[in-house]
């Protein structure tokens, strides 16, 4: 009879995991015995199958609603569920209701529900953000369970996390804004588990969502009644939205594959496979245009116990994992494992007991400086579930107490899978924000089981963290090559070189650097030198991104048909940002790059003359406070653009854009400025330009000038302040304003005369193995003295140095790279020289940029016949301003 029991329970179990929905497994239910039904339900739940067990025992509910047992069962079901643990609430209230202690857990005919009921209500009510009356069940049920109950510690657990999540939803931090991802990457199904490129352009996550050619719809994981978990990818649009994702190649309908860590360019990504149990950590890298069949990592890291996330150091020499092997604190904890000279990974040690505790830890994410780990924990310190906190490693490699997130970031359920942009600005992890808007507590309803969210954060965690970042860019119509290799030299340690790639989607590189190094990029093309750069990482502490943009073609600049564009001001370096530009019918037409020089431009498809253009890649508070001119090729103002939604920019002939003294919007429609002569006679009309600027012709035999502003809303006045300025920028006077919209200035204006220099600029091309600028003293003499103005009008210069060596060989300075190095140096002490001789102190001379390149087209021992090639490429070029 029991072989009998057991063949028919197998037999009902198996009918039951292949159905599809809820519905299709309460159908296998209909007919079948009360007893039979409830032995399936039971069988299920002890197998830790509480998703499949909860439909069951609701079944059970329906047909006997007062049963308490059914009615217990199914709560405690929904509560261990991955899914929709609210439901729990309302079965446990009524269980409630009728406890026995001589309660029959195997008895179909039992009625009654256990003491532990009153221990998961606490639960179910906790979540629930119902601290006190939570609080009460617990401590309920320690008085009737008695004090060698397993579930007793727990209780305690539970209260202290209650009575710590009453003082955070008291006092929540105001100064964040948790945003859902959207529709695009949440969906009805669980989307979770999100890494992020260092560049934060590319997401990969975890989702159940079934596939776009339905290859999953009849494959369901036995254990959660869930779809099997794949991967996505995500890639970032020009105007900052995620665009549509694709599932990554390796993933199987049959298996779960989860994210749970990607390097710094998006280039190899670690996913944990569940192994039948056995979970581990895999390593997957991207081979051409796909990912590689995934590769179990190194028996140290992965062991016969749990080993379930990880993350790597943007280096690439420190991985972070999670095992629940024996010799750590207890439950899950947190693991280190470094790179050995061999490439082999070391021994795994497991993190200090500031960071790991009895409880679990989980979802560790290491920072873009190496040393801020962000991580997860159960324990008491938690307010509900699995907590976020944040620990930073110090010189001496010793981890701070952890800090809590705080709520609403942190709620009453799991929160996890936090992840922080390069700048410590923006944050992701995934939540069930659903419980939140259910209580109250949130404005996200979610759109699944579990979402992705977006955390804006009011001060950045990352400090002194440096950032190379940029695009290779191929010519219009052409594939990215791909075989380009990127080589990065730390030359301040001397370590071997770090090779990158850029990303087949959009041609984007992505490193961490040290800050207070200098570095050296060498980009290879089918394994030859196509340009290299030097650069320094500035000391200061904080976050900095060094651009460097690489054309495979050079963009022209001649002919009428080209428009130009330059950027006035921006809150951040430009140089190096892709543009895409549309034509008139509102398509995008192409990309171009920021140069150096802060223009771009690109072929006038629009014969109106009315433009629009998106700043690829820039966040909107940015490119709400840059100004952008319409220029000619010799840069002179034409215009100005409008900034609209995003990081869309639009011109059109006489629409302006204008800003008040902290850069907010005040008007587009073009604000007018009327100037009166002391007489009030009208002498001429201008309008203000984006940078809230306006031009007008000085009197100077009249020291006062009077304008006056035409606006519709005249009250605007009150906000606005008037000040002149002399033509290198500086305030000369404040203005008073005297009625209606009407200013004036003092009688003790002295205005500079017009045509000031306020950029001096220097190049000259060498011959082979030459330097320095003595053969070249007349030209270089009149650029000091414009430098030495510049320095008595600002009281300080900023000058760029750039040099630049060909490939030909250089026996007399051994290697290009010392040649070019060797003329920056010597351009930089002519200049020193120059102002001391003019009695100025060189410390007023700052060095804003120092760039030493050796490029141009590789040696073909070709040079008494193709010198004039090679020569273009040996110079030296100074800018101060």
């Amino acid at each position: 009879m029991q072989k009998g029991l057991l063949l028919f329970l197998i037999l009902l179990i198996s009918s039951v995991s292949l159905g599809q929905t809820p519905a299709e497994i309460r159908a296998t239910l209909e007919g079948k015995s009360v007893k039979d039904n409830f032995d399936l339900a039971n069988d299920l739940f002890y197998q830790k199958k509480y998703n499949m067990a909860k439909v069951v025992f609701e079944y059970l509910v329906e047909q006997d609603p007062e049963n308490l047992n059914f009615n217990y069962k199914a709560g405690v079901s929904s509560l261990l569920s991955n899914t929709k643990k609210t439901e729990a609430l309302d079965f446990l209230v009524k269980a409630e209701k009728g406890i026995s202690k001589g309660w029959d857990p195997y008895n179909y005919m039992e009625t009654k529900a256990p003491v532990d009921c009153y221990y998961y209500l606490g639960r179910a009510l906790h979540l629930d953000y119902q601290f006190d009356q939570a609080i009460q069940n617990f401590n309920r049920f320690k008085d009737e369970a008695g004090k060698k109950h397993f579930l007793r510690e727990d209780a305690d657990v539970h209260i202290t996390q209650c009575q710590l999540g009453k003082q955070m939803v008291a006092n929540p931090n105001t100064r964040i804004k948790i945003t859902n991802l959207g529709p695009t990457i949440n969906g009805e199904y669980s989307d979770f588990s999100p890494v992020l490129s260092l560049d934060g352009n590319v997401l990969f996550f975890t989702s159940r969502r079934v596939r776009k050619d339905s290859s999953n719809i009849d494959e369901w994981n036995w254990d959660n009644g869930a779809h099997y978990e794949d991967i996505y990818m995500s890639v970032k649009n020009s105007d900052g939205t995620w665009g549509e994702p694709k599932i990554v190649d390796f993933s199987e309908v049959d298996r779960n594959e989860a994210t749970i860590g990607v390097n710094a360019d998006g280039s190899e990504l670690f996913v944990y496979v569940d192994d039948e149990g056995d979970g581990n950590i895999y390593n997957s890298e991207y081979a051409d245009t796909s990912f590689d069949d995934l590769n179990k990592m190194g028996s140290d890291i992965n062991t016969s116990y749990w080993e379930t996330h990880a993350t790597l150091t943007p280096d690439g020499n420190t991985l972070y994992f999670v095992s629940d092997r024996k010799g750590g604190f207890g439950g899950r904890d947190i693991y280190r494992v470094k790179k050995l000279p061999n490439g082999e990974w070391s021994k795994a040690q497991v993190l200090t007991s500031v960071i790991n505790t009895p409880y679990d830890e989980d979802s560790p994410f290491i920072s873009a400086d190496g040393r801020t780990l962000y991580f997860s924990s159960n324990g008491r310190q938690s307010m509900g579930g699995f907590d976020i906190f944040v620990t930073r490693m110090d010189e001496d490699g010793n981890w701070s107490t952890p800090t809590h997130l705080e709520y609403p970031i942190n709620t009453t359920d799991d929160d996890v899978f936090f992840i922080v942009t390069a700048d410590g600005k923006t944050g992701y992890y995934s939540s069930q924000h659903e419980v939140m808007k259910s209580s109250g507590h949130g404005e996200d309803e979610g759109y699944g089981e579990k979402d992705i969210y977006r955390v804006d954060l009011e001060t950045p965690e990352v400090v002194d963290v440096a950032v190379l970042k940029g695009y290779i860019v191929p010519k219009p119509g052409d594939p990215l090559p791909s075989d380009i290799e990127i080589l990065v030299y730390n030359l301040t340690t001397g370590d071997l070189p770090q090779r990158i790639h850029p990303r087949r989607d959009d041609g984007g590189y992505v490193m961490a650097l040290d800050p207070c190094n200098d570095y050296k990029v060498e980009y290879y093309i089918n394994g030859a030198l196509h340009t290299e750069s030097d650069f320094k990482v500035p000391c200061e502490a904080g976050y900095h991104e060094i651009h460097k943009e690489i054309p495979l073609s050079p963009i022209s600049l001649e002919g009428d048909d080209m428009v130009y564009w330059k950027v006035i001001n921006s809150p951040s370096s430009l140089t190096g940002k892709n543009v895409a530009y549309f034509d008139a019918q509102g398509n995008m037409a192409g990309t171009v790059a920021v140069g150096e020089d802060n223009m771009f431009s690109y072929k006038n498809e629009n014969h109106d003359y009315s433009y629009k253009f998106n700043l690829m890649g820039s966040n909107n508070t940015d490119c709400n406070a840059t100004c952008i001119a319409l220029v000619d090729k010799d840069g002179k103002v034409k215009g100005y653009a409008l900034d609209g939604t995003g990081c869309d920019f639009a011109y059109k002939p006489g629409v302006y854009q204008v800003l008040d003294a902290e850069g907010n919007v005040v008007s587009q429609s073009g604000l007018k400025v009327k100037y009166y002569d002391e007489t009030g006679a009208f002498v001429s009309e201008t309008t203000v330009n984006c940078e809230g600027r306006f031009m007008f012709k000085p009197l100077r035999a009249k020291p006062n000038a009077l304008f006056t502003f035409e606006l519709d809303d005249e009250p605007l006045c009150d906000e606005l302040d008037v000040i002149l300025l002399g033509p290198n920028g500086e305030k000369l006077s404040q203005s008073t304003r005297t009625e209606d919209c009407k200013y004036v200035f003092g009688d003790k204006v002295t205005i500079p005369e017009a045509g000031t220099t306020m950029v001096a600029e220097y190049q000259r091309f060498y011959k082979y193995n030459k330097k320095g600028v003595a053969d070249d003293l007349a030209r270089f003499e009149r650029f000091a003295d414009s430098l030495a103005k510049i320095v008595e009008l600002n009281g300080v210069a900023y000058v760029e140095i750039e040099s630049s060596a060909s490939h030909v060989p250089t026996t007399t300075f051994k290697t290009n790279r010392n040649l070019t190095n060797k003329r920056a140096e010597d351009a930089k002490q002519a200049i020193i020289s120059a102002m001391k001789k003019r009695g100025i102190d060189p410390a007023k001379i700052k060095i804003s940029s120092y760039n030493a390149l050796v490029q141009g087209p590789t040696y073909k021992n070709d040079f008494k016949s193709n010198r004039e090639t090679y020569e273009k490429y040996q110079y030296i070029k100074l800018k101060a301003k």
